[in-house]
């Protein structure tokens, strides 16, 4: 999966499911445009590929997973290969899992970000050390479910946190960090928080031209 954005004011991505068929991450969100983004949200995502941004973008990066099954991934890069700048301190990155993904980008791009409580665990590089960054442990999160190796993502697995894993209450927020926590956790399923349509019935099923038709809806939301 591959998706790109311009740059502009306002972007948000949320509750979003982004993976890719390899082990290895291909996937990936890419938002350019010659200013970057400004007031960039990206919060209670699931990555099995990378977030790539323009330099000098400015937002937050909130309560998402990023896993793979290979190590020598990264969950960030540069927009415009060995043209692509620091993304800078405008940037924070909080609360978040990295699960054999690298919690930097490959050039060093995010060494100037703000990483605040995050989690990685079984990666190749650690997290920046800068004065604006602190709370991040290098451990296992401990999900309910998901194998001790990486893999890409599935809807067999469960992301919950365990109840000794150190991710809970972690968050800045004091919720779970992941995709469980913070101000817009993901429900079962991954379903958007609209009402979903559960039964559909037409009271008549043949209706002549111009005629109205008649249907019943049950409606809810989900779980």
């Amino acid at each position: 999966t591959v998706a790109f954005l311009s740059g502009g004011s306002n972007i948000q991505i949320l509750n979003c499911v982004l993976h890719s068929d390899m082990i290895s991450a291909g996937g990936y969100i890419s938002i350019g445009g010659n200013n970057g983004a400004a007031n960039l949200l990206v919060q209670n995502c699931y990555f099995h590929g990378s977030l790539n941004l323009q330099g000098g973008s400015t937002g937050t990066i909130r309560n998402c997973v990023f896993a793979s099954g290979n190590a020598n991934d990264y969950a960030f890069y540069g927009v415009g290969g060995v043209y692509a700048q620091p993304w800078g301190a405008g940037m924070t990155i909080e609360n978040n899992i990295f699960y054999k993904e690298d919690p930097i980008e490959a050039k060093g791009l995010t060494n100037d970000c703000r990483y605040l409580n995050n989690i990685a665990y079984l990666n190749t590089d650690p997290f920046p050390s800068n004065a604006l960054s602190s709370g991040n442990r290098i451990t296992d999160p401990l999900f309910v479910n998901f194998p001790a190796a990486g893999e890409r993502f599935s809807f067999d697995y469960d992301y919950h946190l365990q109840a000794g894993s150190p991710g809970k209450n972690f968050g800045t927020d004091g919720t779970d960090v992941g995709i469980w926590g913070g101000a817009l956790p993901v429900n079962k399923g991954f379903e958007p928080p609209i009402p979903r349509i559960t039964q559909l019935t037409l009271d008549h099923p043949i209706v002549p031209a111009g005629g109205t038709v008649k249907l019943t809806l049950k409606a809810g939301k989900p779980n």
